[in-house]
């Protein structure tokens, strides 16, 4: 019979080392995984090399509608406690600024390494199921799945995984789950994303990549920026900095806000100190054209745009440059505008932001505060970090922690004897969420009317 002591949903980064470790305290674990195969994922972060984890975690590089939730959370299995995790696993690493990676450089290692410490605890991994539904029967719950079979399990670890990415496990499926089960959801939006622009630039800059900052401002208010390498489109913007911020300008978007980007094009020094060198630059280089000069310091592609954007002719000669063209040229490259109109789907999205509201998940365990015996864990909940391994940790931390959770010596006989009779769920069986969440729910309510 399909009985277990924990049933973990997912198959992915989270899901893997919480049923390794419900596995070694001697309890039963089946993993049931959407996909062919478990890991997926993990195969495609860092490029394939897999960014483990980052060293130089901090507070800020997570989001959640709760701010202080994630770091509680990672504090309790940080990014030493996970290498050494891996260690344990025959996974060698090494650090790159903060950013860490098997020595291997291969996420297959990380896959490998997690699925064959799986097959050595017995853990039973059911691939190609989808689960349909969650119900709370006596003393445990019936796992319901697409292909009609039932699964049995005295607890359950939903680590589904968000929305991002749906061709590798991700499809947003277990925001309904936890909602059968009660949760509130947070909006669903792509993160760690492109963003879409009409700016008649993208047709010139495509293919681009040149170091920059970018700055968001909402409602014609700055609210993020970063710096580093930035992708130019055919669409708009893509590349870590873009992505690193792009939460703010899709939440915006969501709610129908005005959102600009302001590239700096030459963010090595301010705007007084460039334009000392352009001078300099238009003295020395007299012999030349304005597109000529420029072309010694920004790609050729990008050139054209500037001058555009600046109303001056390509030809004019560096002897005929006044010093209103040159401000009017610093001005444009130091602070070059785009209107956001969108950002890329789930499918070209590295995370999401959103989901199952952390107000109703316990920060020690990921239990759910509503239904007893149920676990939460990675991108499911709504905490989102930007890029550098930071999301993998969020994964491997709560899967640990919720399968260090789970209840040990919980008896089995009446999900046995329920399973044997194929019975249905009655009234008092069913979930009672816990009532001063409720209430709270209720109130954060109408305190937004």
């Amino acid at each position: 019979m399909n009985v277990f002591d924990v049933v973990v949903i997912g198959g992915g980064a989270s899901g893997l080392v919480s049923a390794i470790e419900v596995a070694k305290k001697g309890l039963s674990v089946c993993i049931i995984e959407r996909l062919s195969k478990i890991g997926k994922k993990i195969l495609a972060t860092g490029n394939g090399r897999c960014n483990m984890t980052n060293l130089a975690l901090k507070e800020s590089d997570y989001r959640s509608e709760k701010e202080e939730f994630p770091y509680e959370v990672l504090k309790q299995f940080s990014a030493l406690d996970a290498l050494h995790y891996f260690e344990e696993l025959g996974i060698i690493w090494k650090e790159e600024n903060g950013y860490v990676y098997p020595r291997s450089e291969q996420a297959t290692a990380v896959v490998s390494a997690l699925e064959l410490k799986i097959q050595s605890l017995n853990v039973e991994v059911l691939c190609d199921r989808q689960v349909v539904k969650i119900e709370p029967v006596e003393n445990g719950f019936c796992i319901k799945l697409k292909e009609g079979e039932r699964i049995y399990g005295g607890q359950c670890i939903l680590a589904t995984g968000g929305k991002a990415q749906p061709k590798l496990g991700s499809d947003g499926s277990g925001y309904e789950l936890a909602k059968q089960l009660g949760h509130r959801i947070i909006p669903i939006i792509p993160a760690l994303t492109g963003l879409h622009t009409e700016h008649p630039a993208t047709k010139q800059w495509a293919g681009v990549r040149a170091k920059g900052r970018l700055t968001c401002l909402v409602n014609g208010k700055q609210v993020a920026s970063e710096q580093g390498e930035i992708q130019f489109t055919n669409y708009g913007v893509s590349g870590v900095p873009t992505f690193q911020i792009s939460r703010y300008a899709t939440h915006a978007l969501k709610r129908k806000k005005a959102v600009e980007m302001v590239i700096d094009f030459y963010s090595e020094c301010a705007k007084q100190e460039f334009q000392q060198q352009l001078f300099w630059l238009l003295e020395n280089c007299y012999y030349k054209n304005i597109r000529e000069l420029l072309e010694g310091i920004f790609s050729k592609k990008l050139v054209p745009v500037f001058l555009k954007e600046a109303g001056i002719k390509d030809t004019l000669h560096c002897d005929r440059i006044v010093k209103t063209d040159v401000e009017r040229m610093v001005d444009v490259i130091k602070a070059f505008p785009i209107v956001i109109t969108d950002s890329n789907d789930f499918e070209q999205s590295q995370v999401c932001a959103g989901g199952v509201s952390v107000e109703e998940v316990e920060k020690t365990t990921l239990e759910s505060k509503l239904v007893k015996g149920v676990y939460l864990t990675g991108e499911l909940l709504d905490v989102d970090g930007t890029c550098g391994g930071y999301n993998l940790q969020w994964a491997w931390t709560t899967g640990y922690l919720a399968g260090n959770a789970v209840q040990m010596g919980k008896d089995l006989s009446k999900i046995r004897a329920y399973a044997e009779k194929g019975n249905k769920p009655s009234k008092t069986q069913k979930m009672n969420p816990v009532p001063e969440v409720r209430k709270k729910a209720k109130q954060r309510k109408n305190d937004k009317k």
